[in-house]
């Protein structure tokens, strides 16, 4: 088992995942009935204990679910954190939940985890109880990039600075946007570029700016340019995120769950003076970006693909 905030699930998370693999694989050899879990904490401990009411996660729960999948967890259990459950003990937590409950015979940590009050129950504390109780406790060092360690504050401040690559190279994976499409002004239609629009998204959003994108809309996979922002060129706008698509799909699109890959990073989003240097530089845009996606497929496995 390993248990964590995981917001992001990056390159430090997944070497922790990795390690579970290997102590479930080797368990199973002798113990077929062997399962391998992954707790998190929802909502994050920061939101609760911090008031920091608008932290919301870097990936999605469908996300979350995939990539798990993809290291053959078995059970994946998100425990709701509130003031209580913070002042739980953490001998409390590891003897009932951990030890009677669900009988955790192997941990995998990182060497910053902490449980319980106030978070005393540290790495070292757990290794100790693990070790009384004849089980095993596995300290995981942190992954490092440039000699730093991989963390998901930095790459939230990453994302917001406008440091895409970087952030989705600590990452793993671009980031994918979930949402629904809605009817919108009807402003790109009117000048050439149509899109599809959606504005209610619960994970945390890189800086305002242009994207080149990979959309999954109704099974199909389209590539495209993606906007996020207030766009300031146009009147009374609110936030939303519309991409344009460089083949249509071939009817309206309202209503309806789209998934939109963000692969690189064009520029910040800008206010122009007029409606055809608006249209110039959209046009730019799309140019810029189908050069980027040239080599890129339109399939599924595409939208989590790193870009070169």
């Amino acid at each position: 088992m390993t248990l964590g905030n995981f917001d992001g699930f990056h390159q430090g998370h997944r070497k922790l995942l990795e390690r579970v693999q290997e102590h479930t694989m080797n368990a199973q050899k002798q113990d077929a009935g062997v399962q391998s879990i992954v707790i998190t904490f929802y909502p994050h401990p920061a939101v609760v204990l911090a008031g920091q009411a608008s932290r919301m996660p870097i990936r999605t729960l469908h996300d979350t679910h995939r990539i798990l999948s993809e290291y053959n967890v078995d059970v994946y259990l998100p425990v709701r954190f509130t003031k209580a459950f913070s002042k739980i003990r953490a001998s409390d937590f590891i003897e009932s939940f951990l030890f009677r409950q669900l009988n955790v015979k192997a941990l995998v940590v990182g060497e910053d985890a902490a449980v319980g009050y106030q978070r005393e129950g540290t790495a070292e504390f757990l290794e100790q109880a693990f070790q009384k109780s004849g089980r095993c406790c596995d300290v995981v060092r942190f992954a490092c990039a440039d000699d730093e360690k991989i963390s998901s504050g930095t790459i939230r401040e990453l994302l917001s600075e406008g440091h895409y690559a970087e952030a989705i190279d600590l990452l793993g994976e671009p980031i994918v946007l979930e949402s629904r499409t809605k009817r919108g002004q009807q402003l790109g239609r009117e000048l050439g570029f149509p899109t599809l629009n959606a504005e209610h998204f619960a994970q945390h959003m890189p800086r305002y700016g242009i994207y080149t994108s990979l959309t999954e809309l109704q099974g199909q996979v389209y590539k495209g340019v993606t906007s996020i922002g207030v766009r300031p060129s146009v009147a009374d706008s609110k936030f939303v995120v519309e991409t344009h698509l460089f083949r249509s799909p071939g009817s309206e699109c309202y209503g309806l769950p789209v998934k939109t890959s963000l692969l690189h990073r064009l520029r910040d989003e800008l206010k122009f003076d007029s409606l055809d240097s608006l249209k110039e530089q959209i046009q730019w845009d799309c140019n810029q970006a189908k050069d980027l996606l040239a080599n890129v497929e339109e399939r599924r496995d595409a939208l989590y693909q790193v870009p070169l």
